[in-house]
């Protein structure tokens, strides 16, 4: 059997020198003031680039979530000129999320946006392109281009918006036809029966205006328009399809 062996260092036993040094005093320094940082940071702009056939309603209601809000944009960006000629690139200018108006404050900014301005080298589009044609799909033809233009012409309204509406609304048709969805609009441009006696025009000359005549519609939808003092405002008011509605309407001829 092999012993386990063990084999030990011996090691020699250092004794400690304890020495007394003298540390060389140290003079404080002056107390250097720390620079502050400023709390300022720059704020962010948010920034809105326009697609092609895009409105200023629509914008409103994609980003704020209300469409009603679109003159929050014509007031932040004062360089617009014209609200119902939006051109593909421009950029537009945003308040950050969420933003919340009550009625004054909402019709405090209709006055600023309504205001007239005037217009500074620093107040124009980020990008101004020249205005292209937008790309639209073959639209029907219909039996009332007469009657569009004979009312766009009386009221000062593009007769091609009046075909966009007609077309948005029924898809042409004429008669007697409810709105599917029970909110009690009916005929062939969509009215709500007391909206109907608001704007109401005898259109066919028989003396009696009827909300499911087609010919008394359009023009009872001419005169609203005419009444709502420019195309955008008036689409917003008629509470439709408003991209539908311009695009038919560029369809047949219309340049905005």
């Amino acid at each position: 059997m092999i012993g386990q062996v063990i084999v030990a260092n011996t090691l020699p036993i250092l004794g400690l020198l304890l020495v007394n040094i003298t540390q060389p005093q140290i003079t404080p320094t002056a107390t250097l003031n720390t620079p502050k940082v400023s709390s300022f940071t720059p704020k962010q702009e948010i920034v809105w680039r326009v697609e092609d056939n895009e409105t200023l309603s629509g914008i409103a209601h994609n980003y704020y979530g209300n469409l009603n809000y679109w003159p929050v944009l014509l007031s932040d960006n004062p360089w617009i000129k014209n609200p119902d000629n939006l051109i593909s690139g421009w950029k537009l200018k945003l308040r950050p999320l969420p933003l919340i108006l009550n009625d004054d404050e909402l019709k405090k900014e209709k006055v600023i946006s309504q205001a007239p301005k005037l217009i500074t080298a620093t107040q124009t589009p980020f990008v101004n392109p020249q205005p292209t044609k937008a790309k639209t799909a073959p639209t029907p033809s219909s039996n009332y281009d007469d009657v569009y233009k004979e009312a766009g012409t009386k009221f000062g309204v593009p007769w091609q918006v009046l075909y966009g509406l007609h077309l948005t609304e029924t898809g042409l048709r004429e008669g007697t036809i409810y709105n599917g969805q029970g909110t009690g609009a009916r005929g062939p441009m969509q009215f709500m029966p007391g909206t109907f006696n608001t704007y109401a025009v005898d259109g066919d000359g028989d003396g009696v205006p009827n909300i499911d005549n087609a010919k008394d519609a359009i023009y009872t939808a001419a005169n609203f328009m005419a009444k709502h003092g420019s195309v955008y405002n008036g689409l917003v008011s008629y509470g439709g399809n408003i991209n539908g509605t311009l695009n038919a309407a560029r369809s047949r001829g219309l340049q905005m």
